[in-house]
């Protein structure tokens, strides 16, 4: 599956997909296969006024995918002036034909009130169907809404369970709340090394916030055995972006560190780049 970044910052989905999935049966499904091959080919050339037209013919014969798409269009005022609720009823019809992204689009829509009035009751149960479907980013937001108490039951244990899927599946996000959920013991048993394992991860694709807090783990040996220059490392990397925990972790570390010790963690911080895992 092929996934185009969306370019209108505050909207509440994140990617539009392009899939080009084989419909094996009937005149209209193979029909309806084309005319969303070509919204793909045309959208991929910024053409998105041909998008527009392909993808509503598939829509109309009832394909998910180009349903999506065009609510897409309309969320993002391509092709087509921007209008949030005719995205939401084309997100409508994908999420009730199955389609998982467009099950977290329509409740992201509904957290939002973005073309649509506000009801997180609906947004709770479309994301319940979405990440039943194994989306990680609706695993993550359905455990945080369960932390909450937000449209469904307070429940931690349920919180830890969804964040946990999700962070097994990459989300730098989830790694960095189960650090949190295991070292506070919130909805499951305290486990401090367990806890640092996924600070680690999240840290290691550029969560800034999980490396503040791995660079405190290592100064004081909670969890993972003290090392300073790791301790350091981390500090340095999540203070280059501005976390102002990490500042100060920094200006203490420097202060009982050797220079040979600063120096090394100065050049392991400025080699560093950030490893995305598959998610």
């Amino acid at each position: 599956m092929k996934y185009l970044k969306r370019t209108r910052p505050g909207s509440p989905t994140q990617l539009v997909a392009v899939a080009l999935l084989v419909i094996a049966f009937g005149h209209t499904a193979t029909t309806a296969k084309a005319d969303f091959a070509a919204g793909v080919v045309a959208y991929e050339k910024a053409d998105f006024i041909t998008a527009l037209k392909e993808w509503t013919a598939a829509a109309e014969t009832g394909d998910a995918k180009a349903q999506y798409n065009l609510g897409v269009l309309h969320d993002e005022g391509k092709g087509v002036d921007l209008d949030h609720s005719a995205a939401v009823k084309w997100w409508s019809m994908a999420a009730k034909n199955g389609l998982a992204v467009a099950q977290h689009n329509l409740a992201s829509a509904y957290i939002a009130g973005d073309g649509v009035k506000k009801n997180h009751r609906k947004a709770g149960s479309w994301l319940q169907k979405s990440a039943d479907q194994g989306l990680a980013r609706s695993q993550y937001t359905l455990g945080k809404m369960y932390g909450y108490g937000m449209g469904v039951p307070k429940h931690d244990a349920q919180a830890a369970f969804w964040i946990g899927k999700a962070a097994e599946q990459g989300d730098m996000r989830a790694q960095y709340n189960m650090g949190k959920i295991l070292r506070d013991g919130k909805g499951m048993e305290k486990n401090l090394a367990e806890s640092v394992d996924w600070f680690i991860r999240a840290a290691k694709q550029g969560h800034v916030r999980a490396q503040a807090k791995l660079g405190k783990r290592y100064a004081a040996g909670a969890g993972i055995k003290r090392n300073d220059v790791m301790a350091l490392k981390w500090s340095l990397l999540a203070a280059q972006n501005g976390n102002v925990a990490a500042i100060e972790n920094v200006k203490t570390l420097k202060r009982r560190l050797s220079g040979k010790s600063i120096t090394d963690a100065s050049r392991q911080a400025r080699l560093w780049t950030p490893i995305q895992e598959n998610n």
